[in-house]
């Protein structure tokens, strides 16, 4: 199972930005081949 830990500080990043960052790690696994989020 793939697993992804994305780190940043508490100001670094608005709720928004991270729900962002969320989506994309996801989208992410869905395109590689044979991964499936």
């Amino acid at each position: 199972m793939p697993f992804v830990n994305i780190k940043i500080t508490k100001d670094g990043a608005t709720a928004e930005q991270k729900a962002q960052l969320i989506q994309g790690g996801t989208r992410l696994l869905a395109d590689l081949p044979g991964k499936n989020p």
